[in-house]
C-alpha cells in the first residue's frame, strides 16, 4: 500500500513539473487610471487572479516623510546608499528577467495606441515615435523569450485632440519545472553576488 502512494506521489510530481502554466496579462492606461489585470491558469483552471489599480499607489509623500528629521550630511548619505541599493536591486531585476524570458514561451501580444498631442504636427511625430518603441520592446522580447504569434501592434493617431489611451494584453506560458530551475538560478547567482559584495 505504501508503495502505490510513494509511486502515485512521484507520478503526480512529475506531471506537475511537466504541467504547463498559463499567465495572462492586462495592463490598460488612461490618463487617470492605470489598471492591471493578472491571472494564472493551470489545465484550464484560473487558479489565481489579480486587479490593480495603479494610480491608487501614492508615493508622493514617501520621500517628504524620509527626509524630515534628517540634517544635510544624513540626507546626502540616505541618498547615496538609496541609489547604490536601486543600482543592485536593478541589476538583480534584468538578471531574473533575463533568465525567466528565455524560458518563456509567448503565446499572445496586443498593444493599442490611441492618442492625440492636439497639434497635427506634433502627432505625427509622436506616432512615428510610438511605433519605434514598440518595435523595440518586441524585438528584445523576441530576442529573450520564444514568439510563437504574430504580434498585433495598432498606433491611432489623433489629430483634433488631446487624450492617450493604451491597451496591452499578452499570454505567456513557462512548464513548472522550468519556473523551479530558473528561481533556483536566480536565487544560487543573487547569493553569489552579495557574497562577492562583502568580500
Amino acid at each position: 500500500m505504501i508503495w502505490i502512494i510513494i509511486s502515485l506521489f512521484i507520478i503526480i510530481c512529475i506531471v506537475l513539473i511537466l504541467s504547463r502554466v498559463y499567465i495572462v496579462v492586462s495592463l490598460e492606461y488612461l490618463e487617470d487610471k492605470q489598471i492591471l489585470h493578472a491571472y494564472i491558469k493551470l489545465y484550464g483552471i484560473r487558479i489565481f487572479k489579480r486587479r490593480i489599480d495603479l494610480s491608487e499607489l501614492d508615493t508622493s509623500n514617501s520621500w517628504k516623510d524620509t527626509f524630515k528629521d534628517k540634517n544635510f550630511k544624513e540626507s546626502l548619505e540616505y541618498i547615496y546608499h538609496a541609489v547604490q541599493n536601486f543600482f543592485e536591486m536593478v541589476n538583480d531585476v534584468v538578471m531574473a528577467t533575463r533568465i525567466f524570458l528565455n524560458r518563456l514561451s509567448v503565446h499572445n501580444i496586443e498593444w493599442y495606441t490611441d492618442f492625440g498631442t492636439g497639434e497635427a504636427s506634433g502627432t505625427g511625430i509622436a506616432a512615428g515615435g510610438i511605433w519605434t518603441v514598440k518595435g523595440f520592446m518586441i524585438g528584445l522580447l523576441d530576442n529573450l523569450s520564444q514568439i510563437k504569434c504574430t504580434p498585433d501592434l495598432q498606433v491611432t493617431p489623433y489629430f483634433q485632440g488631446k487624450f492617450i489611451y493604451s491597451k496591452f494584453d499578452c499570454m505567456v506560458s513557462i512548464r513548472i519545472g522550468q519556473a523551479i530551475h530558473a528561481l533556483i538560478k536566480v536565487i544560487r547567482k543573487s547569493s553569489f553576488r552579495k557574497k562577492e559584495a562583502l568580500i
